[in-house]
């Protein structure tokens, strides 16, 4: 028995769930300020955005 669960089919979910939020939140801080890529989206209405105003 590993840790009073009936079997390791029993107990491996218990396991693999405390690991993958261990690697999520360590994902999380090693990501945290991240800032990535402009979105080119947002250049794009921008300027639309300033062509319409100045007209």
């Amino acid at each position: 028995m590993l840790l009073g669960l009936g079997s390791i089919e029993t107990a491996l979910p218990y396991w693999l769930c405390i690991l993958s939020t261990i690697g999520c939140i360590v994902y999380g801080i090693k990501n945290w300020n991240n800032a990535g890529t402009p979105d080119t989206v947002t250049a794009e209405v921008e300027s639309i955005v300033q062509n319409c105003t100045d007209n």
